[in-house]
């Protein structure tokens, strides 16, 4: 059980890192459903080859071999150029932007000046 518990604690971090809550996270990696992901969480299973591949093949960032056994570093020596930004798509990145009426005013007006 402490195996099951300590891929778990791997796997969240990942989770975390990557900025997305546990059901995105699945999302990403092409997943219809979370479920085996919370299956690792509630300690039912560890994390296989085949999923620690298929979150190395969509985030090469992290390091396969402490995904498995966390043995070394979460971050792979050998792509250390990755970051948490570059791991999540910039369409997959919500922001919202409040401006004033005046703002936008003064936006419209630039944009009409430029036609």
């Amino acid at each position: 059980m402490e195996k099951l518990t300590a891929d778990w604690q791997r796997l969240s971090k990942v989770i975390e890192w990557s900025g997305l809550n546990i059901n995105a996270f699945a999302t990403r990696l092409g997943f219809k459903r979370s479920e085996n992901l919370y299956q690792i969480k509630k300690g039912n299973h560890g994390i296989s080859k085949a999923l620690a591949g298929t979150i190395v093949k969509h985030f090469p960032q992290i390091n396969y071999t402490w995904l498995l056994t966390g043995e070394g570093e979460m971050m792979d020596g050998e792509n250390p150029a990755g970051n948490r930004r570059n791991a999540v798509p910039e369409e997959e990145i919500e922001f919202r932007i409040r401006l004033t009426t005046e703002q936008v005013k003064k936006i419209y007006d630039l944009i009409k000046e430029r036609k």
